[in-house]
């Protein structure tokens, strides 16, 4: 069972997921557009309800992708978004326990300040803003409640959006880009992005493996105006749009840590190899191209 099956994640998720399972693709909104998944509407904040959820479609393992992520989003709104994000995750992992069931939650690099990276599994979380904070909340509900769950620390992913709906940095860049619209960008925050394939075949190749937390960031420390950079230079068009600024020079409504780079050793010798950046940042390009022309 494939939570927040219609996300960023979770479409990649069900998509490499059906090669070898049956796949239950959990939405709310959004139906999948994946062939060969079973797709169920659900609305996960109805926590009374997950009980009748679990026992109508009996999964074998659960990985939980759903999320609130836009960060400003929930800066405004932080109890709205305190229900899917930290407090579904830990009730999840108490059913899946007594189930005796997998469970593997998806966190994120944000639960580090940025002053000390790169980050390993043993560095301690000092998240800044209020989404931070709810995955820290998440990741100490679902380690109470299910021991052997595994914690996937994510980083920045990127990828074409299955929908048009579902807004994503990266389709802004490309969006932008491809229009030569300006675009600002960061030069002093850095992360250590993935593509959305190499991080579900990631999760997959590991959940059987391993418990505990888990870093699967990618190779290459970069910021976002290097990711741009790179995203023009695959794209064939000048970066004459792309404006280099920094997180002082923006009046920002919530804070952003500079620097959280994830060392992600532990899952590279378990077997994580994660695409070449520049390679990802082409095959992402392609995709654009190819759904812009339909």
């Amino acid at each position: 069972m494939i939570t927040g099956a219609s996300g960023f994640l979770g479409d990649s998720l069900c998509r490499l997921a059906c090669v070898k399972h049956s796949v239950l693709a959990i939405y709310h909104r959004h139906k999948p557009l994946v062939p060969d998944v079973r797709a169920v509407q659900a609305d996960l904040s109805k926590l009374n309800n997950l009980e009748a959820l679990f026992k109508t479609l009996e999964p074998e393992a659960v990985i939980h992708a759903a999320a609130v992520a836009d960060v400003a989003f929930c800066q405004r709104f932080p109890e709205q978004s305190r229900i899917i994000n930290s407090e579904l995750p830990g009730k999840l992992a108490r059913i899946c326990r007594d189930l005796n069931i997998p469970f593997v939650f998806t966190s994120t690099d944000l639960v580090f300040d940025g002053l000390c990276p790169p980050y390993s599994e043993r560095h301690t979380r000092q998240p800044l803003g209020i989404y931070a904070r709810q995955k820290v909340m998440a990741e100490d509900a679902v380690m109470q409640n299910h021991p052997q769950a595994l914690i996937c620390r994510m980083p920045l992913m990127i990828g074409v959006a299955p929908h048009d709906s579902a807004y994503h940095f990266c389709h802004h860049m490309l969006e932008a880009i491809s229009q030569k619209t300006q675009l600002n960008l960061f030069t002093d925050e850095y992360r250590t992005p993935v593509d959305t394939h190499s991080a579900a075949g990631g999760i997959l190749n590991l959940m059987d493996k391993t418990g505990g937390v888990l870093h699967l960031g990618g190779n290459t420390r970069i910021s976002r105006h290097g990711i741009g950079l790179m995203m023009a230079e695959s794209m064939g068009i000048k970066p004459d749009m792309i404006r280099p600024v920094r997180i002082d020079d923006m009046k920002l409504s919530t804070p952003r840590a500079r620097d959280v780079s994830l060392d992600s050793q532990k899952a590279f010798q378990m077997g994580y190899k994660p695409m070449d950046l520049r390679q990802a940042v082409q095959r992402v390009v392609k995709q654009f191209n190819r759904k812009q022309k339909l």
